[in-house]
């Protein structure tokens, strides 16, 4: 064809998806210090995990642990890290606590129904954008799901009885805020986490809104997490992967050979 057409092509390598990976050290930097050529690690990336060979800042990486397979380590620093720190640090649950996911079907929901349960949640509640979606929520442990629609705060306030839910962990922007707000508890925790919605995001409840239901909206975002405290996110992973490794926690992983 024309000689033109070469300029449709890109100038500059694409860019390479995967939020984490696992492996072993091939090289470190200057000044790493902790961290060897040959060494078993996990490591967050953000971008660029789906590759052969992968920058990983060694703020963002620690040992595999022991007896705990690559496939599995990998998987764990996105849906495991995230499910421990919105149920521990930004949730801050206490035992007996009555908790509330929406997408309970998803890695994340499957993830934190583990550790609602270790934690020692109470009641643990779910919802989903179908009923297709339901059973493979209550198979992940969750006592009662509620599929998504009108009478979606009814439903939650029926599974959850007069007082209300404890902790609610939403990933569906501010599309469900009414509903979270309407079915909370006095002290409520509401830790919003992802845009799974796509919309435009509403604004927060006003001020007095939260001070008359004794109530906190929380955000949480993994790559935030990586940027903005990486010591955080390095004590998070080892926890998660020490859990895994115990056999305290599990996740099933999907083998996909090859990328083509």
């Amino acid at each position: 064809g024309d000689h033109r057409d070469l300029h449709s092509f890109p100038t500059r390598p694409l860019p390479i998806s995967g939020l984490e990976v696992a492996g072993v050290v091939y090289a470190v930097g200057a000044g790493v210090k902790d961290l060897s050529a040959g060494q078993r690690v996990t490591a967050f990336t953000g971008d660029g995990g789906l590759a052969e060979f992968v920058n990983a800042d060694a703020g963002h990486t620690i040992l595999t642990p022991e007896g705990l397979g690559d496939e599995v380590a990998a998987a764990a620093t996105g849906v495991l890290v995230s499910a421990a720190v919105l149920v521990d640090d930004l949730g801050r649950r206490r035992a007996g606590e009555t908790v509330l996911v929406h997408g309970a079907a998803g890695g994340v929901g499957h993830a934190v129904a583990q550790y609602a349960r270790l934690r020692g949640a109470g009641r643990l509640l779910g919802t989903v954008g179908g009923s297709a979606r339901a059973e493979a929520a209550r198979r992940a442990g969750y006592d009662a799901v509620a599929t998504r629609g009108p009478d979606l705060a009814a439903d939650i306030r029926a599974a959850a009885g007069d007082r209300g839910v404890d902790l609610i962990l939403d990933p569906q922007g501010t599309t469900l805020l009414d509903v979270d707000l309407a079915v909370a508890a006095p002290g409520a925790r509401i830790v919003l986490f992802g845009n799974a919605a796509g919309t435009a995001l509403d604004a927060l409840p006003p001020l007095g809104s939260l001070m008359g239901g004794l109530l906190s909206v929380t955000g949480f975002s993994l790559a935030a997490l990586a940027a903005r405290d990486p010591a955080w996110l390095q004590a998070a992973l080892a926890r998660e992967l020490a859990d895994l490794a115990s056999g305290a926690v599990t996740l099933e992983v999907t083998l996909v050979d090859g990328l083509v």
